[in-house]
């Protein structure tokens, strides 16, 4: 008992079977070919674009950390002027003093004056 026969395409003419197959077996090989060819490809410009992406993110974090450090140091350093301070306890303890008046003018002068231009971000700042 035979499982197959010798031909299996024995109903098919030979001028048909050869440039079948041969269209058969390029399209096999050219579509693994093409298939591997494109995947090491775009493998490679994924893992590029992925690493440049997070070099860049770092960097991005790093350059904000850095300016939010830099803000703290700019606050903690607003917060130490001698000045202010004083004049903020002044309008505090006597809120309905005659000399309030004088003395918010001096302070919106001295924040609009040294203050302000060294930083944009004070500037909704409110004491």
């Amino acid at each position: 008992m035979q499982w197959f026969k010798k031909d299996p395409l024995s109903n098919i003419a030979i001028r048909y079977k050869l440039p079948l197959s041969f269209i058969f077996l390029y399209l096999i090989v050219f579509g693994i070919g093409g298939y591997l060819i494109v995947n090491s490809v775009y493998s490679t410009l994924d893992n590029e674009i992925l690493t440049r992406l997070k070099s860049e993110s770092l960097a991005q974090a790093t350059l904000f950390d850095k300016r939010l450090e830099m803000l703290l140091r700019r606050a903690e350093d607003f917060s130490s002027d001698g000045f202010i301070r004083a004049r903020s306890t002044t309008l505090t303890r006597y809120p309905s003093g005659s000399s309030n008046k004088k003395i918010k003018q001096q302070l919106q002068t001295h924040l609009r004056v040294n203050k302000l231009p060294l930083i944009a971000e004070f500037a909704d700042l409110q004491i």
